[in-house]
């Protein structure tokens, strides 16, 4: 496999992970600061995507993660600030 498959199968499955994050702690969407509250399933997909990368690719996570706390509310699925859903 290229490096540059193995960056993408790596940005794939962080998405997955990160994904699975925001689905199943869907409840907690509508909190300010995401990293806080997803904290312990945030660690939990950290080494899962770890353990299963080369350690030159673990940056791809912290990347996407950095993505998804400093994305707009909206870009993620989730309510902009004020907005309440109907």
């Amino acid at each position: 496999m290229s490096d540059h498959d193995s960056r993408n199968a790596a940005e794939r499955l962080a998405r997955v992970i990160i994904d699975d994050i925001k689905l199943y702690n869907s409840r907690y969407l509508r909190v300010p600061d995401v990293a806080a509250v997803y904290a312990d399933a945030i660690d939990e997909g950290r080494a899962f995507f770890r353990a299963r990368v080369d350690s030159d690719l673990h940056d791809v996570y912290e990347s996407l993660l950095h993505e998804l706390e400093h994305a707009p509310r909206n870009v993620i699925g989730l309510p902009a600030r004020g907005i309440r859903p109907a």
